[in-house]
């Protein structure tokens, strides 16, 4: 299941980075801005995947301060992100991945608030929601790159 987790939590932040980018209305513009977007948010896909992998190695109050502090490098991120507009063509795709990367960055809280309060059974089921989260995001994320031929 920690495979699963990790596996899960790189893909996302990996296909948000992978599909999104871009600044005012043309699909090169998108397709720059999303270079220079990218890189932070692999960076945050890799250590979200690290930290729910090391999560069962960690002290609650050491997963609380992690995953808060993932979910403040995702948020400063996701206001770049937001602040991009989608050609047309991926409008509603871009739609669904900046939302469910909000959500995703909701669940890295709620893991935070779990493990602050002691609260396995609350952290775990945040995790289950960032799983879900992931998976949203994924799809929408392919589904740009496909429309914008991004490989």
């Amino acid at each position: 299941m920690a495979r699963a987790r990790k596996l899960a939590a790189a893909t996302v932040l990996c296909a948000l980075a992978a599909g999104c980018g871009g600044s005012s209305g043309t699909t090169a513009a998108f397709k720059a801005s999303y270079v220079k977007a990218s890189e932070p948010i692999e960076r945050i896909g890799n250590d979200v995947a690290g930290a729910v992998e090391g999560a069962s190695r960690r002290s609650f109050a050491q997963v609380a301060n992690e995953f808060a502090g993932l979910a403040d490098r995702l948020d400063t991120e996701l206001i770049e992100l937001e602040s991009l507009k989608p050609p047309a063509s991926i409008a509603r795709a871009f739609a669904t991945v900046t939302a469910a990367a909000n959500r995703f960055e909701d669940d890295l809280r709620a893991i935070s608030y779990g493990a602050s309060k002691n609260d396995a059974a609350a952290a775990g089921t945040a995790t289950k929601a960032l799983l879900a989260d992931a998976a949203t995001l994924n799809s929408a994320a392919a589904t740009i790159r496909q429309k914008l031929g991004i490989r």
